[in-house]
């Protein structure tokens, strides 16, 4: 180690030899002199340094990461190796766009996420057999889709989750209708099909064929058909008993004009029937 004595007074000349002869050994090693820090050439200033990594700053000698490294081709290597892996790495990552970003970076984001680069590059199963099929939801779901980024994958999953709801709901509903019918033949017994036939007249009579379309159309939100539900049936089956069968005949002018006036007398707000 080199003194402030070393180069002062008569000193000085050996002072300067000194540091050369420091110099070529650090040259040596492979390094830069390694009198650089408090020491001998065999110490880091940490206590924890070998001749050999004398090269490396003082505050990088201790470090973990670089123990296993002893000339600098080593680090040289460890730097092109991650330089690698990061490059590789950069290849498949995806920037987000930010707020300012155009039409253009989005698409290329949507794009490198695995959105199609048309709404008719989605592909669909078909529906499960026995589901009917609406074909107003398809190209809905393709637009939105596309709009919204989604992938093959994601469309595709939506497309048939939206299915599987609908077939749960036609199971259910086909279950409901079973219901209520055995319910009315354990009520009605040997009148069933007479009083079923009753309450068509009745609602025909009444609200004519667009209250039966609609009693036959609409679904409740369970599923159930309107013209299915219990106490839809049990408030027409009302209707036509008190009206009474000989009004529901059909094409009877007299019995359409009895029902009429019966059902003004029962609804006298409702107009138009």
């Amino acid at each position: 180690m080199i003194t402030r004595s070393d180069l002062t007074g008569t000193n000085l000349l050996r002072g300067i030899d000194l540091i050369h002869m420091q110099a070529d050994k650090g040259s040596a090693g492979g390094g830069t002199p390694a009198g650089d820090g408090e020491g001998g050439a065999g110490d880091d200033g940490t206590g924890g340094g070998t001749p050999e990594r004398n090269w490396l700053p003082k505050d990088l000698r201790g470090n973990e990461a670089l123990q296993d490294v002893k000339v600098p081709g080593e680090l040289a290597n460890k730097y092109l190796q991650l330089r690698s892996e990061y490059d590789t790495l950069a290849e498949g990552t995806v920037s987000i766009p930010g707020k300012e970003a155009t039409d253009e970076e989005v698409a290329t984001f949507y794009g490198k996420l695995g959105r199609p680069e048309t709404a008719d590059g989605y592909e669909f199963d078909p529906p499960p057999e026995g589901v009917p099929k609406d074909e107003a939801f398809e190209p809905w779901l393709r637009e939105r889709a596309h709009q919204r980024g989604l992938t093959k994958e994601q469309a595709k999953g939506i497309y048939a989750d939206y299915y599987e709801l609908v077939g749960k709901q036609a199971q259910q509903a086909q279950q409901k209708r079973e219901e209520v019918e055995a319910k009315l033949h354990k009520d009605w017994g040997e009148k069933y099909d007479e009083r079923v036939k009753m309450t068509q007249r009745a609602v025909v009579k009444l609200g004519g064929e667009e209250a039966k379309q609609l009693l036959e159309t609409a679904v409740l939100a369970d599923g159930t058909r309107l013209g299915d539900d219990p106490r839809m049936v049990a408030i027409w089956d009302k209707v036509a008993q008190q009206i009474g069968d000989d009004a529901l005949v059909l094409g009877d002018q007299s019995a359409g004009s009895s029902a009429e006036e019966w059902y003004k007398g029962q609804y006298p707000s409702m107009k138009g029937m």
